[in-house]
């Protein structure tokens, strides 16, 4: 490599180190150990951005933001991650891609409040969707916490339920715990204390027998 040019070897040897650097720090982050994940993403993305990979770029982005969105203290940075990811998602027409930030958009907005963004991103992936059953999951999702923030307790049901139905076929159990966990707290919201226990106690035990917690 000696013959060749310090910006060509920059662009060679730069690409899988940020490739890995973005798969790591993703790793690293989901096994509990969130701000040693965030600083690898945040490398990475300086990377991607330094060899101009638009793909990369909005794809490492789009990864960024969901470690940051788990702790409200970085909302703000959660919500520039995905909406740069969004942008440059579009701009390189990568329909999925939009898709994927758009869901990623609309979780920090909800955790945010912003109800009235977050329901005009749902009804987007309802139109989006064209009967994918993990965007319409997703929509009706949202639109479940935007009911449930608004004190809409019956319409918030219906919305989880929904979001259940559509999760089902995925056969994803922990996603489908949440929208079980969503109708209890419904039914809590609804004044009905007693089926909400019985419904969230369900979830609980399930979580414990998978190892697993979001408590």
């Amino acid at each position: 490599t000696l013959g060749v040019p310090r910006s060509e070897r920059r662009t060679i040897f730069g690409r899988p180190r940020a490739r890995a650097l973005t798969s790591s720090g993703a790793l690293v982050a989901r096994t509990g150990k969130a701000a040693a994940g965030i600083a690898e993403l945040d490398a990475a993305v300086a990377m991607w951005r330094e060899l101009g990979d638009v793909d990369e770029l909005a794809s490492a982005l789009d990864t960024l933001g969901w470690p940051l969105v788990y702790d409200a203290t970085h909302n703000t940075r959660a919500l520039d991650a995905f909406e740069q990811s969004l942008e440059l998602h579009r701009e390189v027409g990568d329909a999925a891609g939009v898709t994927r930030a758009l869901v990623g958009t609309a979780q920090v907005l909800v955790a945010m409040g912003e109800t009235e963004r977050t329901e005009a991103i749902a009804h987007d992936l309802l139109d989006r969707a064209a009967g994918d059953a993990r965007t319409q999951h997703f929509a009706y999702h949202f639109l479940a916490d935007c009911a449930l923030i608004r004190g809409n307790s019956e319409q918030a049901g219906t919305r989880y339920r929904q979001s259940l139905r559509a999760a089902l076929p995925l056969g994803d159990v922990v996603e489908t715990s949440f929208e079980v966990q969503g109708v209890a707290m419904s039914e809590a919201a609804a004044g009905d204390p007693h089926r909400a226990l019985i419904l969230a106690a369900s979830v609980e035990a399930l979580w414990e027998s998978l190892g697993v917690s979001f408590s």
